[in-house]
Formats: structure tokens, sequence, C-alpha cells
């Protein structure tokens, strides 16, 4: 049957081209790459080296926490990715609509509001995470969920490791920073998924001894690190991770966005 022969052509065509990329190591090759770069995405990340205190990674099991103001659903979405990657999810109660007597508030002012686009007019990122407020401003309103994902890190305590040249940032403690890197979440790539930096980056960091939240969650058993001898406290005005100080206009949006919700 002409069908038939010429689909046992193509099927032959087929095997002997993929026998002839074994053969010249063309598909070893690739799948090398693969592994290669898997590697490639392991291995640098760091931890805050401030407002340890403030970290979500500090909440014990059973936490609840709400998101007020703006974008919530996507800042949601956010958190859950973080603690997705280190198994926290199930033992959170996330909410949206700032829920009343929560004490945990995720607050998230949009870069449309009068006071952010005051804070964001000489700053060139995508937004600013005050970790001790656990509040983010926004200065894009594109890439909304990358800048998300990436300054809600900051609020479970992890710092920026993109490459100096990029945009320069010190915010790492040197005891908790294994490097650099431009393709990570953390490393500003504006992507929607972690790395395996990232994941390796907030997994090291749930297991720190000086992160006294973390023994509620091993049954109180004690963690490899140093305790307390890193993590800074900043004391005084909230100060983004980025160094910022906060404004009394912004703090004034923050108070607004519990009012907006009903709730303080």
């Amino acid at each position: 049957m002409p069908i038939q022969r010429t689909s046992l052509a193509c099927l032959l065509l087929f095997i002997g081209s993929l026998l002839a990329a074994c053969g010249s190591g063309g598909l070893v090759r690739t799948i090398e790459g693969k592994k290669n770069n898997s590697v490639l995405e392991a291995g640098t990340w760091g931890h805050l080296k401030s407002d340890r205190n403030s970290w979500l990674a500090q909440l014990p099991p059973g936490s609840a926490i709400t998101i007020c103001g703006d974008h919530q659903m996507e800042t949601l979405a956010a958190l859950r990715a973080w603690s997705n990657s280190v198994g926290r999810t199930g033992s959170f109660a996330f909410s949206v609509g700032c829920t009343p007597n929560v004490a945990t508030k995720i607050k998230v002012v949009g870069s449309t509001r009068p006071e952010a686009k005051a804070h964001c007019a000489d700053r060139k990122r995508g937004g600013s995470a005050f970790v001790s407020e656990r509040a983010i401003i926004l200065c894009m309103d594109k890439m909304l969920y990358p800048i998300l994902l990436h300054e809600t890190g900051h609020l479970w305590g992890m710092c920026d490791v993109y490459p100096a040249k990029l945009l320069p940032s010190d915010n790492c403690d040197p005891n908790w920073f294994t490097g650099r890197n431009s393709f990570s979440v953390m490393g500003a790539s504006y992507t929607s998924n972690l790395s395996g930096a990232d994941i390796e980056g907030v997994s090291k960091l749930t297991t720190r001894n000086d992160v006294a939240g973390n023994r509620l969650w091993n049954g109180g058993r004690s963690f490899a690190g140093d305790d307390d001898e890193s993590g800074e406290e900043i004391k005084g005005p909230a100060v983004s991770a980025h160094g910022e100080v906060m404004s009394d206009e912004l703090r004034q949006a923050l108070e607004d966005l519990m009012s907006e919700s009903g709730t303080q």
C-alpha cells in the first residue's frame, strides 16, 4: 500500500536521524546542557541583614495572613509561591480584603496612587518593600506579578542578589550570602517563577537557628547556623530593603489602606 510504505519510510528516517544524533553526541550534549542549567540555577542566594524579627519566615504554624490595599490577588499568589516552595502554605490561613482582627497584614500601595508616585519619582526600580511594616510600594504598572514576587521575597527575608552593575544593592547579610546572579527572582530576572537559587535560599532561611519561628516548624529541634549573630535590627523610622526611609505621606497612605477596609 502506498500510504503504508510512506509511513514506514518516515519512521525509518526518524529512527535514523535519532541514532545519528546519539552517535554524534548531540542528544547527550542536550541532556547535559539541561542538567548544567539546573545546577547553575542554584547556589547563589542571600538573606537580608535587617528586620529579622519581621520576616514572614518568623511566623509560627497556624498564622493568619491577610492582604490589604491594591493588587490583592496577585500579592496572594506571590506569597503562596514562596510558602509553597518551603511547604508552609497548608499551615497558613491566607485571606484578602484586609480581614479584621488578623495581626499579620500585608499592605500594598499601587503605582497609580500619588504617594507611590512621589516615592518612586527618583528611583529606577519596580518597587520597594518595607519589611518592618510588611508593606510593598509599587513603582511600575507593568510586570506586576514578577515585581510582587520579588518584593514578597523581601518580606520573607530574602535580599537582592542581582549583579552590582545592574543596580547596586548591599542589603545581604554576609553570613548568609553565597553570590549574585541575574537569573533568579531575587536577582531581578523579572520572571514569574522562582528559580532553583530562590528556592535554595528561602529553604536555607527556614533552617536558621536565629530565626526563632523555625523551631516551631521543626518540633522544637535546633538547626545549623549561628544563634543571634546576624540579622541586625533597624531602629527608628521604617526603612525599606533598599535603605529608603518611609515618608510621612507613605505612612499615611498605609493607614488609609486600613481605613478603606474598615480595619486597623
